[in-house]
């Protein structure tokens, strides 16, 4: 059994010391700073690649590792680094206060469109968690304003590669907001609407409410569910597991095609396992 032995360095460095013997005897020695990153989604994906290769050593001790590293292993773990140096950014914001009125998105973000926007429209009824997030039972600030304050402080969780016509930020622990630069096109709204009546066992997003947002942009709220995302753990999956993931969303699109009008509600069975 491998045995740990773990110090604190001189008061005030930040380091943590641990140095750990393993069966064949050889110590390995570490330091992580105070701020510990063995959360983040970058040190998340490092640890399901090297389950993968110690898997892989085990069955063939001679195997050759770059053959067995995800494809395009090194974007992939750039691309998390980045969320997570976004997502520190947030806290950090969070913790010294509000942003400056006068702050300045990215050169490609349209939040810098919806700078002067004084109207705000509610186009389908927001739910009681959109409207509490928002405070709208308060009176001391008119919706646009409770809105503007909102986009400033929420953290992307995704927005296009080229481009400024859309966003979505993480609104609260449990809503998604999607910016969209088209005031007219309601059509995703609608057809998650369309989704809860009449598919209401299919796992997609619930709307929590539609905002105009001026004269050219919408403001679609809708139910976020939290966690780990499939792109992150699947090169980790084994292939009963990968199966699994496909067959249920087999039954999911199955069920959304073979779906007709006429036959009204419509229930999504997922098939025994």
């Amino acid at each position: 059994m491998a045995t740990l032995i773990r110090r604190r360095s001189r008061q005030g460095t930040g380091f943590d010391i641990q140095k750990r013997i393993d069966r064949a005897g050889i110590m390995e020695v570490r330091t992580t700073t105070a701020h510990s990153v063995q959360d983040s989604e970058a040190a998340q994906f490092n640890r399901l690649v090297l389950k993968k290769l110690r898997k892989a050593v085990d069955v063939d001790p001679e195997v050759n590792l770059i053959s067995k590293l995800p494809s395009n292993y090194s974007s992939r773990l750039a691309d998390r680094k980045k969320k997570s140096s976004l997502q520190d950014e947030s806290r950090l914001l969070k913790q010294v206060g509000p942003e400056d009125p006068d702050h300045d998105f990215p050169a490609d973000d349209v939040r810098n469109k919806l700078k002067g926007i004084s109207s705000a429209v509610v186009i389908f009824p927001l739910a009681d968690c959109t409207q509490s997030i928002l405070h709208t039972d308060s009176l001391d600030l008119p919706l646009v304003d409770r809105i503007h304050s909102l986009i400033k402080q929420s953290p992307v969780m995704w927005k296009p590669q080229i481009g400024c016509h859309k966003i979505v930020l993480a609104a609260g622990p449990s809503i998604a907001l999607k910016v969209i630069r088209d005031m007219n096109d309601t059509t995703e709204y609608t057809m998650l609407q369309y989704l809860e009546k009449h598919l209401p066992d299919v796992p997609a997003p619930r709307f929590l409410g539609l905002v105009a947002f001026g004269d050219r942009h919408s403001l679609l709220f809708m139910s976020l569910m939290p966690g780990t995302t499939l792109e992150a753990v699947w090169s980790s999956l084994d292939q009963s597991l990968k199966r699994s993931v496909q067959e249920q969303l087999n039954d999911v699109f199955t069920s959304l095609r073979s779906f007709r009008p006429t036959e009204g509600k419509h229930s999504f069975r997922r098939r025994s396992r």
